[in-house]
């Protein structure tokens, strides 16, 4: 099996065919290798009760990246892979977090009782952009998508991010 490009201390995953009993070795032939540190992330961030008016350092259609320095970020950031958790605060940077352009997709902003939901990330970023204007505040962020190790990039087919109404 090639694992050339498998990171060290990076999960991965293994597909093969387990030998009927009595025939090993070997007990498992490894067809495929995974690597998963670049399949079926979730990110989760929130910012405590009160929520926050600055969540990001950058909010554009090229990404968002997240202010981990903010305050009022609550005790949930990381990344999950599998089931290994990534502490946002462990990396040597906030992530960037862009939008997939191809295949299946959906960002949702949901506000009170109404929720945006875009197929687009530059207008969903410049939405969510309009919205953080300073009068609504956000509570929560989720992605769904990979997680590159090697360039810290969230590559996300799936946002929803909780912002509270203007005003409450």
């Amino acid at each position: 099996l090639d694992t050339s490009f498998v990171v060290p201390q990076t999960p991965v995953q293994v597909a093969g065919f387990v030998r009927p009993f009595g025939e090993a070795p070997p007990d498992f032939e490894g067809r495929t290798v995974v690597d998963v540190a670049v399949a079926r992330a979730l990110l989760g961030v929130g910012w405590g009760p009160q929520g926050t008016a600055a969540p990001f350092l950058r909010i554009d259609p090229a990404g968002l990246v997240i202010d981990l320095a903010n305050p009022e970020l609550g005790e949930r950031h990381h990344i999950r892979i599998g089931d290994q958790l990534i502490d946002l605060l462990s990396l040597p940077a906030s992530p960037l977090i862009v939008g997939v352009e191809q295949g299946p997709r959906r960002y949702a902003i949901l506000q009170g009782h109404r929720v945006q939901v875009f197929r687009d990330f530059a207008r969903f970023s410049e939405a969510l952009s309009r919205l953080l204007d300073g009068a609504a505040r956000m509570h929560a962020l989720y992605a769904r998508g990979a997680y590159a190790t090697a360039s810290n990039t969230v590559q996300a087919r799936e946002i929803a991010v909780h912002l509270s109404q203007p005003g409450s």
